[in-house]
């Protein structure tokens, strides 16, 4: 699968031929190996999978034709404990298969990472320094670009003293270069759940509380705030640019 076999082919550099079995663009879902991979198997130390049930045809090739000491890494599958897999309409769980793109989430992207560094330091201690010095080069360049946006939104932000936001600056990128930023990486679900919760309490209140519910300009119900234009506007109304129009109102 492309996200793996760039992120093997990253950590290894030029110590170690990496060759990825499913095409890039290919649904790893439904792809069906070659006859011809299981040459290329058959000479194979390790296989790095997702796991998770999501690459089993090409899984059940290379348990068939891997040579004796090779193995098969399921990156996904230690990625996260059962407890933490993920189900939803695409992976419902009566059918016993959680979602298994986990590389989409940049905190797990980067346990991937480190399970690779540490697989190929294990399976070639020789090189071990080189591949934990090439995960964390990755992993300042990573930091660095996240602190040009906060830097970035400093400067747009055009609030507060010149002298001290300039100060500020200075001090995201020295942090970067002392390694003490903290990652800021966290998974969607994790943000949006205590707003949600936090929203669907004051609702309650106010409902509780006998507050009516506001109207939008339009004279609909449950109005909420427009960011396009004066007034509340709500699921019945369309934004177009800045104007907002009732679907009953011509274009």
């Amino acid at each position: 699968m492309a996200p793996i076999t760039s992120i093997v082919a990253n950590i290894v550099g030029d110590r170690a031929d990496v060759e990825g079995i499913v095409p890039e663009g290919t649904n790893s879902h439904t792809f069906e190996p070659r006859p011809s991979v299981a040459e290329l198997l058959s000479t194979a130390d390790v296989v790095y999978i997702n796991g998770l049930q999501l690459e089993e045809p090409t899984k059940d090739l290379a348990n068939e034709n891997l040579k004796e000491g090779a193995d098969i890494v399921e990156l996904g599958t230690e990625t996260i404990p059962e407890s933490e897999y993920i189900y939803d309409f695409s992976f419902p769980k009566e059918d016993g298969k959680p979602n298994p793109h986990l590389w989409t989430d940049p905190t797990l992207a980067r346990r991937y990472a480190e399970l690779v560094k540490d697989d190929v330091s294990e399976r070639d201690p020789a090189n071990a320094g080189y591949y934990a010095q090439i995960v964390h080069d990755k992993a300042v360049r990573r930091r660095l670009v996240d602190a040009s946006i906060k830097i970035a939104q400093l400067g747009y932000a055009g609030n507060g003293d010149v002298a001290q936001i300039v100060d500020l600056a200075q001090q995201t990128v020295y942090e970067v270069a002392e390694g003490k930023t903290s990652e800021d990486y966290k998974p969607l679900s994790q943000l949006l759940e205590p707003t949600i919760d936090e929203i669907e309490a004051i609702e309650a209140e106010l409902r509780d509380a006998g507050v009516p519910e506001p109207l939008c300009r339009w004279g609909h119900g449950e109005g909420r705030a427009s960011d396009s234009s004066p007034g509340l506007a709500c699921g019945n109304c369309i934004t177009r640019g800045q104007l907002t129009f009732d679907e009953g109102d011509a274009a």
